[in-house]
């Protein structure tokens, strides 16, 4: 499994949101995995393959979508969520349906030893 060594910062008029931090958040999506990083000290990075979502949903609140920033969370079960925080609103918008396509798709694809376990 591959993941891009340069993740997608979120947009510049994020910064109102997360004045410090907002830089510290990055996302890549491929083939075969989400990958979300947060963090500006200790960056930490998510790694949530497609066949393992559960649900995929849109956060905004009204001070983001004043901004036009959105939060995406994926959901993988047992309690733990995967967020792609302060992205464009378009950009959260096609995230959502290709994100959900793609989970679709992995589940069909994998084996069920492999999104079981």
């Amino acid at each position: 499994m591959t993941v891009p060594a340069e993740l997608s910062a979120p947009p510049a008029r994020a910064a109102w949101c997360m004045p410090v931090w907002w830089r510290g958040h990055g996302l890549a999506v491929t083939d075969t995995v989400f990958a979300s990083r947060h963090g500006r000290l200790t960056r930490t990075l998510a790694l949530v393959p497609h066949a393992k979502v559960q649900s995929v949903r849109l956060l905004q609140g009204p001070w983001m979508r004043r901004r036009s920033v959105a939060d995406i969370h994926v959901e993988t079960g047992a309690n733990t969520t995967v967020a792609a925080r302060l992205r464009g609103a378009d950009e959260a918008a096609e995230l959502l349906h290709s994100q959900a396509d793609r989970s679709r798709t992995g589940r069909r694809t994998a084996r069920p030893d492999r999104w079981m376990a």
